[in-house]
């Protein structure tokens, strides 16, 4: 993640811990986090993305966040790679063009196709959260620069 990204709302500054496995506390604080988020919803999320015009810049992030690998799960855990979880290093602004595409989807009733039989619940909700978490850190950032600035 290069200088100007996000750095994450809640998470250690590298939740990351190698190939060294994770004990279900703090792979459960890590994945209670807004900017934690399942390979399966980056993926539905991705799809919806994809069908929007202007939305690359975030869609082509959240590929490559994928890419990248999820953090490390508990030796004993028990789900599949769709189970897998992910820092999601977006911006503010990307977060906001997530979540307007998230909303806009479902309040036409679109879907993907694994969420056909479901809808989208609990989309615009995450990704609302990670927005919210993002424009709060944004605002604390910009309130400890002018607190540091000399008039």
């Amino acid at each position: 993640m290069n200088a100007s990204r996000a750095v994450s709302c809640s998470c250690p500054d590298n939740p990351r811990t190698g190939s060294r496995l994770l004990d279900w506390d703090q792979y459960k604080s890590l994945c209670d986090m807004p900017d934690v988020l399942s390979r399966w919803m980056l993926l539905q999320t991705v799809e919806l993305l994809a069908q929007e015009p202007g939305a690359e810049a975030p869609r082509l992030l959240l590929e490559q966040t994928l890419r990248a690998g999820p953090l490390p799960k508990p030796a004993d855990h028990r789900g599949g790679p769709l189970t897998d979880m992910f820092r999601v290093p977006l911006t503010a602004a990307e977060a906001a063009v997530v979540a307007h595409v998230v909303a806009r989807a479902s309040d036409a009733g679109l879907t993907t196709h694994a969420t056909a039989a479901r809808g989208l619940g609990g989309f615009v909700e995450a990704w609302s959260e990670l927005l919210l978490c993002l424009a709060e850190r944004a605002a604390g950032d910009i309130e400890a620069e002018d607190a540091g600035s000399v008039p």
